[in-house]
């Protein structure tokens, strides 16, 4: 387990799950793909990086691609600023792997948390820049 991102990944799910049930329930149940998409994408990244697990790495990695390509079009139709955010998430969470820099690992958990709340306040009508 390595504890500085197991503890940054608590922390950004922690404020993602902050927002997301502080939406009206009428919206979860409307949108329940993008949210279980968000909630399965946290549970495994929570467990990836508390268990030294190769299935349950393997399993987050998925999650993680998946999420993107989904992340991707959605953000495609509504925001081009926020698709960035998302592509330079992605090149944070490579160049980790490529340069073992613990701190990109951590930019990207900081930039998803970022995407995240774009959506889920996309699904409440809530703008902010």
């Amino acid at each position: 387990m390595n504890s500085i991102l197991y503890q940054s990944s608590l922390f950004c799910s922690s404020i993602t799950l902050f927002f997301l049930f502080n939406i009206p329930i009428i919206l979860l149940k409307n949108n329940i793909f993008i949210i279980l998409l968000i909630l399965l994408g946290l549970l495994t990244s929570i467990l990836n990086h508390k268990y030294t697990c190769n299935n349950i790495k393997w399993i987050d990695r998925f999650f993680i691609f998946y999420c993107f390509i989904y992340y991707y079009f959605y953000l495609l139709q509504i925001s081009l600023k926020y698709l960035l955010v998302l592509i330079l998430s992605a090149v944070f969470y490579i160049l980790s792997k490529i340069f073992n820099i613990l701190l990109f690992h951590i930019y990207s958990h900081l930039l998803i948390t970022i995407i995240n709340i774009k959506i889920i306040m996309n699904l409440n009508n809530y703008e902010f820049p």
